[in-house]
């Protein structure tokens, strides 16, 4: 039981994770920053591109000497509610 469980929950994840990825490659994060006027958006905007280009959120935290958390936060966003997600309310 134990082994269906696990064969089935590394399967989802592993096609979550690969939609995602399209949807984050489809993007060009690079003419979105340069159109932005608004910093916080770009931060997100910026951030979302290192892990576009195979960054984990650790080191794009480090590279935009931003929180962990700030990154997460701005990740989650995109997940759940797409380029809308990082409007600024």
């Amino acid at each position: 039981m134990a082994f269906i469980f696990h064969t089935f929950f590394h399967t989802f994840f592993h096609t979550l994770t690969s939609v995602v990825m399209i949807t984050l490659e489809s993007i060009d994060f690079k003419s979105l920053i340069a159109k932005e006027t608004h910093g916080r958006i770009r931060v997100g905007l910026m951030a979302l591109s290192h892990i576009t280009d195979g960054a984990n959120n650790t080191q794009t935290a480090r590279n935009l000497q931003s929180s962990r958390r700030i990154i997460n936060d701005w990740v989650k966003r995109f997940y759940k509610q797409g380029l809308e997600g990082l409007n600024i309310e």
